[in-house]
């Protein structure tokens, strides 16, 4: 099969404007407060790729008591309907992902897709244009001008990932050294339906 993106969406303006007012650098405290954020700094087993973000991982019962989270995430579940990838069905939960500033970022990747036929990433911040990548002939292509509100939808077996804003010094990821991690600048912070 030959990988291509699929398409890159502009979510609802009355969404996006939700989406531009939202303080995200408080939600976000609020989530670690809470303990519901999960930092993951090192390189992943199974495919040896770096990884540097931080997740929060809800249930559909607690995306459906907030108002703008259950906007949102219905907006990412339609995508899914859209393209015929029953998301809820599939056990998919939403999941807000934060790429820290400088060194937040998702090595090359791909996942099995033959139960989960799309991915869908909705920009709720970003500081750089450039940051989603899908990788064709051993190059990484990248969206040009990604902005909030953008959804990229794509295959989600294609090979892809989300690259830093900056250098990252050798050896981060093998330490995994969270110290080094000011979580409080936003890089790049998306929703997605996720199993994990």
């Amino acid at each position: 099969m030959d990988h291509k993106l699929i398409t890159l969406e502009k979510v609802p303006h009355a969404l996006v404007e939700q989406i531009v007012a939202t303080d995200f650098s408080n939600l976000l405290q609020y989530y670690r407060d809470e303990n519901l954020c999960q930092l993951r700094v090192g390189i992943s087993k199974v495919q040896k790729t770096p990884h540097c973000y931080e997740t929060i991982l809800f249930d559909w019962d607690d995306v459906e008591k907030d108002l703008f989270l259950s906007e949102l995430f219905g907006y990412v579940e339609t995508v899914y309907q859209r393209n015929k990838s029953p998301s809820k069905a599939m056990g998919l939960r939403p999941q807000l992902i934060h790429y820290p500033k400088d060194v937040g970022c998702l090595g090359s990747h791909y996942h099995d897709n033959s139960i989960q036929k799309i991915g869908a990433v909705c920009v709720l911040q970003s500081s750089h244009e450039n940051g989603v990548f899908y990788v064709e002939r051993g190059k990484q292509i990248y969206l040009a001008n990604e902005r909030v509100g953008d959804c990229i939808v794509f295959d989600f077996g294609l090979v892809h990932g989300v690259a830093s804003y900056s250098t990252i010094p050798d050896g981060f990821f093998e330490k995994g050294d969270a110290n080094k991690i000011d979580l409080n600048e936003i890089g790049r912070l998306v929703a997605v339906l996720s199993s994990e």
